[in-house]
């Protein structure tokens, strides 16, 4: 596996960018997810067109997408209940700005920002 990711990012209003980002390793009670796909959404282009849904503004880079499945590739400490090799998926309400391959709470679909 690379140690970047191939990501859409969002640098401001208009301004979207294809850009490799560092994979990060997880720490306790995260997981790493090698991302099979990833889907941008209607509220992924608002932000690109409009810059801001309601009260969030995008004021610094942020990674689209967030409907997202995947393979745990990584464990960190004190993980038990997801092991290397298992598919999981994200549920369409949950927005994460972590990026395509990115770190996840053990607890479940909470992203780790980055």
């Amino acid at each position: 596996m690379s140690d970047t990711n191939l990501s859409a990012v969002l640098l401001e209003k208009g301004n979207l960018k294809l850009e490799e980002r560092p994979i990060p390793k997880p720490g306790r009670n995260e997981v790493q997810i090698a991302m099979h796909s990833v889907g941008i959404c209607g509220s992924d282009v608002h932000y690109w067109v409009h810059g801001a849904i309601g009260d969030f503004v995008v004021r610094a880079p942020m990674i689209l997408g967030h409907e997202a499945s995947g393979t745990v590739s990584e464990v960190g400490k004190g993980v038990s209940h997801l092991k290397v090799g298992k598919v999981i998926g994200w549920p369409l309400s949950q927005v994460c700005r972590a990026g395509t391959v990115t770190t996840v709470r053990e607890a479940g679909t909470t992203c780790v920002m980055r």
